[in-house]
């Protein structure tokens, strides 16, 4: 069972964390406007990497290094985070990746539900999780804690860099089982706002997902299958969807900030147009429930997404608009897309080209 993936932000690769204990590195398809081309000519993932058994519980979240070294973190209900420093061998178009060390850090006394690099230091890593509900920033060179914060009084649930070149991209955000959401000014260590996400509508539901975008938006998916969007300049609503009818458990934005991809238990991926807070398209690809993370990327002008599910072990990208289905425009840009994929649920109409 597939529990968590990551695209890597500088190759066309997808790391993989298991319910199983595995970590796996897939290589992705090339996509172009022509279609899919690979190095094996067949359009499919390749497995590159397979560490079985890599931790002694569920692997949680996994996080790519964003700075020059090749690093892979991944973390467990074993109260452990591993990061894997990786070197590729072999020749151009047949590339394997092989472990050159591998180190592991120790200080939750709780599952470690989620981590993040900061984008500004390649060796510094956050964490967080249940248990002491504290932070914990890393210096992975040194394979030490550097400080723990204090903040949240429930589990972390879900914890995110700021983007980069943007006012924020010296803060991360952590999200509580609690509601409550901290903004953390990583130059000093300690939380500078703070925001609480239960109180964007009546319910109750708690909040199991959390992504930020460089327009100063912050997305919330809940267990009610809600997903709620904040500015946060002013750390107030800006729109609520219901896109699922069971709980939301992912979100994310593309890399452009345009896009929010939504995953749910009742095996729907969403995507909204984040500005306008308007459902582009609903697709029910999956045939179970699906977990914790989604991630948009942004191949040639086209959308792709990948997310993980209960049951499912195949792991393959899937087009939201399959080489020839072009999201198409109205007569006006105010119209919004025609999306043009077979069994959208969203009553649009498109066509395909």
């Amino acid at each position: 069972a597939i529990r968590a993936i990551n695209f890597s932000p500088r190759r066309n690769m997808l790391a993989v964390g298991t319910n199983s204990r595995a970590l796996r590195v897939l290589e992705l398809p090339q996509w172009d406007r022509g279609g899919v081309q690979s190095a094996a000519g067949l359009g499919r993932p390749r497995l590159v990497l397979e560490l079985l058994d890599h931790h002694q519980g569920s692997i949680f979240a996994t996080e790519w290094g964003s700075g020059p070294e090749h690093l892979l973190a991944s973390c467990s209900n074993d109260q452990t985070i591993k990061v894997v420093r990786l070197q590729e061998e072999g020749v151009p178009g047949d590339d394997i990746l092989q472990v050159e060390s591998t180190c592991v850090l120790k200080g939750h006394d709780g599952t470690v539900r989620d981590l993040c690099f900061d984008s500004n230091a390649a060796e510094k890593l956050l964490s967080g999780g249940a248990g002491d509900c504290k932070l914990r920033v890393w210096d992975v060179a040194k394979q030490s804690c550097l400080s723990a914060l204090d903040g949240h009084w429930s589990p972390v649930v879900a914890l995110r860099k700021g983007s980069a070149n943007t006012e924020h991209a010296d803060s991360a955000f952590s999200l509580g089982a609690d509601g409550s959401i901290l903004q953390w000014d990583l130059r000093v260590g300690k939380a500078e706002i703070g925001m609480q996400s239960c109180q964007m509508t009546p319910s109750e539901a708690p909040p199991s997902s959390l992504a930020v975008n460089q327009a100063n938006q912050l997305a919330v998916g809940y267990a009610d299958g809600r997903c709620g969007v904040l500015d946060l300049r002013t750390g107030k609503q800006v729109y609520t969807l219901s896109c699922h009818s069971l709980d939301c458990r992912s979100v994310d934005f593309d890399p452009s900030g345009r896009w929010l991809l939504t995953g749910g238990f009742d095996h729907t991926v969403g995507i909204i147009e984040a500005a306008a807070g308007r459902v582009a398209g609903l697709w029910k690809r999956h045939v179970d429930k699906i977990l914790e993370k989604g991630f948009v990327c942004i191949f040639k002008e086209r959308i792709y997404a990948m997310q993980p599910t209960a049951r499912e072990t195949r792991r393959e990208a899937s087009p939201l608009r399959p080489p020839g289905t072009p999201l198409r425009w109205g007569p006006s840009d105010g119209e919004g897309p025609k999306c043009g994929v077979k069994g959208c649920q969203t009553g649009c109409a498109g066509t395909t080209t």
